[in-house]
């Protein structure tokens, strides 16, 4: 979300747009799903609490200002954010400062609450898998050579063609690849395929290989396991993760913190 976006809800949430801006934002709501999420939210942080709620500013650190954020982004907190945004229609605007500072404010003061509610509650290994595998935000691999096998790759990948998808990409690994999404693809897919033996040895090649982006291997790792309801194992790796500041250590820390709930 840029800052032309935030000042942009803000003046729609103030009724501070003119016709044309309104009939424009209205259009990119409907268009965008993450962008009326986000108008949603917005409008309900601002709405629902009032300045008392400023003193969670002195009392917060900035660990738990790293969870908040977190907490906004991790797909594991959707249905709690949309149920806010279905509260939103339930109150009425109330004096607020800028809506910056207060929107900071107004997040700590909502979620610190609901964050940690969030952690306390039980799911399965694999529901947990689910939340977290987050088969969307691996790097593309896709070019504007149609000819790019790794391209139909991840096109097969994308359509859940997971067999066909890797039949390519342990060609590719095979050839020595210079980039460490090829192995998580093929992990996954094999995962995907439920040849979890072959999706660990694909990790483990990727953890041993040179490539910069190695360490990704532990967090996928953890997740195969996860999913093998090998949970002991998957904390391991989990820790580790959070001990060397390896990728996605924050939300390593989170899931550890939910599977030591269970």
């Amino acid at each position: 979300m840029t800052l032309e976006e935030d000042i942009l809800i803000e003046k729609f949430i103030k009724g501070l747009l003119d016709k044309k801006e309104k009939e424009l934002f209205i259009e990119k709501m409907k268009t965008d799903d993450s962008f009326r999420k986000k108008v949603s939210l917005e409008e309900e942080l601002i709405n629902r609490l009032n300045e008392k709620s400023w003193h969670f500013i002195k009392n917060t650190n900035s660990d738990e200002l790293k969870d908040i954020e977190l907490f906004f982004k991790d797909k594991t907190n959707d249905n709690i954010k949309e149920s806010i945004s279905r509260a939103s229609k339930n109150y009425h605007s109330k004096k607020n400062k800028k809506r910056f500072v207060f929107y900071f404010a107004a997040s700590i003061a909502l979620l610190v609450s609901l964050f940690y509610y969030n952690l306390s509650s039980g799911s399965s290994p694999y529901e947990l898998y689910e939340n977290y595998i987050d088969r969307e935000n691996i790097p593309s691999l896709i070019d504007r050579n149609d000819n790019n096998p790794l391209s139909k790759a991840e096109t097969l990948f994308n359509e859940k063609k997971y067999k066909e998808a890797s039949i390519i990409f342990s060609k590719a690994i095979n050839s020595k690849p210079t980039n460490s999404s090829i192995y998580l693809y093929l992990a996954i897919s094999q995962i995907e395929l439920q040849q979890y033996t072959l999706a660990e040895q694909t990790l483990n090649k990727l953890i041993n290989s040179n490539l910069i982006d190695s360490e990704k291997g532990y967090w996928y790792k953890s997740l195969l396991f996860l999913k093998l309801n090998s949970i002991e194992q998957s904390k391991e790796l989990l820790n580790l993760i959070v001990k060397n500041n390896y990728f996605n250590h924050n939300k390593a820390k989170i899931l550890l913190n939910q599977l030591n709930k269970e």
